[in-house]
């Protein structure tokens, strides 16, 4: 939630309060716990993303962050 309202970009795993608090491809990103395949597919996406769309998801994910957390 820290980083989320930092306009940082999000990769966590799919396990606990992660799950609850990125919405997966919106907000940030979640992988599947314990797939090293998964996780390097999400990090080569998240390195292709253009600027404007990483602008995008730490902008909505802030939003929300501050809406849902504070």
């Amino acid at each position: 939630v820290e980083a989320q309202a930092m306009e940082k970009i999000i990769l966590a795993s799919n396990l606990g309060a992660a799950k609850e608090t990125i919405i997966d491809n919106k907000t940030g990103f979640l992988f599947k716990a314990n797939d090293s395949e998964d996780l390097s597919n999400k990090l080569s996406h998240i390195f292709e993303l253009d600027e404007t769309t990483l602008k995008y998801f730490t902008e909505l994910a802030c939003r929300r962050s501050h809406r849902a957390f504070h």
